[in-house]
């Protein structure tokens, strides 16, 4: 059972058992990944072009006691990659991306909430490809030698308008990755990114 499957089925098991509190809630977002890759060969090391990429899901507010604190996980969709110049190539990743993360709410008032977000994810790649001088090719992750798993972190920032059984936010954060998605010995290829989406959330009990 690949990481990712496990993390679901935690979730299943353990949501369960939480307290049914007014303060959990179901969110939904997308928004863009502002997408580069960092690239570390014999001889270079140098960050990719950004690209722009989509990102959107869904995730849970799991609130922990009467605090400031939160649970996060959350199931997203996000399109990583970077565009080189020499040799002329855009690489375009779609993931499968499961982040764990801690909400920590710094203001909490009847109108604006701002709150800090951080925690590992756990990416899975479901396809790709790269475009070579205009010419779509679509990527092999086991011939290629691209990594399907990407594990790595979120980190950032929320503003939370409460409009009475629901809330409005907007979120940026900075994705760094951790694991090497090159298959070789000659070099290391890890993401990174800058995000920005929006979305809402949602009373899950009364």
């Amino acid at each position: 059972m690949s990481t990712i499957k496990r993390l679901i089925v935690l979730l299943i098991v353990v949501l369960p058992l939480l307290p049914l509190q007014s303060q959990i809630g179901l969110g939904v977002k997308a928004g863009v990944n502002m997408a580069q890759q960092s690239i570390q060969d014999i001889d270079l090391d140098f960050d990719s072009d950004e690209i722009s990429g989509a990102i959107w899901g869904g995730f849970l507010e799991i609130p922990l006691g009467e605090g400031s604190f939160a649970v996060q996980p959350e199931f997203l969709v996000v399109q990583k990659g970077g565009k080189t110049l020499l040799p002329n190539i855009k690489t375009t990743i779609n993931y499968i991306e499961v982040p764990i993360l801690l909400k920590l709410k710094l203001i909490n008032s009847n109108l604006i909430d701002i709150n800090l977000l951080g925690g590992p994810s756990f990416g899975y790649a479901r396809n790709g490809e790269y475009l070579e001088d205009n010419a779509v090719v679509k990527l092999n992750f086991g011939n290629d030698n691209i990594q399907r798993f990407d594990l790595g972190m979120h980190g950032g920032g929320a503003v939370e308008l409460q409009l009475g059984s629901l809330r409005a936010f907007g979120d940026i954060r900075y994705l760094f990755g951790v694991s090497d998605l090159d298959g070789t010995d000659s070099r290391t290829v890890t993401n990174k990114g800058i995000t920005l989406s929006a979305g809402l959330i949602f009373k899950l009990f009364d």
